[in-house]
């Protein structure tokens, strides 16, 4: 059994809980174009700090198959750091001026099962859900397994728009069964 880990580590998850109780400024990234989904980097702006989500490529065994897989990571950085991953493409701030309250991590378990033998276990990071201390929430989601894009959302019960899980095989293989799980650690 191959087991495979790319859900934040205990460094970015104490990086979150220095943020509860500070204030959101900001938040910084490519302007929405066609969806409300942005690529590579967004610009975390608390208190006096300045944090880099990104979901950059990396070459990891995906379920039998080295493939670039983009990986959810959040780290402190300069204001010089946050630009956008594509050419001549001008980030644009996005103000929110509100105090955290609460941070969900949103993990995901996905399984493979080949003829009913455990193959594949995978733990990542599916998204982040920022609660506010005036009730809205904002979140950013690691948007499918092969797009190095971040969809964000701004509302209420923002869970319910993270995608759907899905089990589908999609090989076909009759002996593949994957089983997919959704976890969230409150912070």
């Amino acid at each position: 059994m191959k087991k495979i880990e790319t859900q934040f580590n205990d460094q970015m998850i104490e990086i979150l809980k220095s943020m509860i109780g500070k204030k959101l400024n900001k938040y910084r990234c490519d302007p929405f174009t066609f969806s409300n989904t942005v690529y590579l980097n967004v610009g975390i702006y608390v208190d006096n700090k300045v944090y880099l989500l990104s979901n950059e490529n990396e070459v990891i065994d995906y379920f039998g198959a080295n493939e670039d897989i983009p990986v959810f990571k959040i780290r402190e950085c300069k204001e010089s750091d946050i630009r956008s991953g594509l050419l001549d493409v001008e980030q644009i701030d996005n103000p929110v001026d509100s105090r955290i309250k609460e941070i969900h991590v949103i993990h995901e378990n996905q399984k493979l099962f080949r003829k009913e033998i455990l193959t594949y276990d995978y733990d990542l990071t599916r998204g982040l859900i920022f609660i506010l201390s005036d009730d809205r929430e904002i979140s950013f989601e690691n948007w499918g397994p092969f797009g190095e894009h971040i969809k964000i959302n701004c509302g209420h019960n923002l869970i319910n728009k993270f995608d759907a899980i899905d089990d589908s095989n999609p090989d076909g293989d009759p002996n593949d069964v994957f089983k997919t799980t959704r976890s969230i650690i409150k912070i």
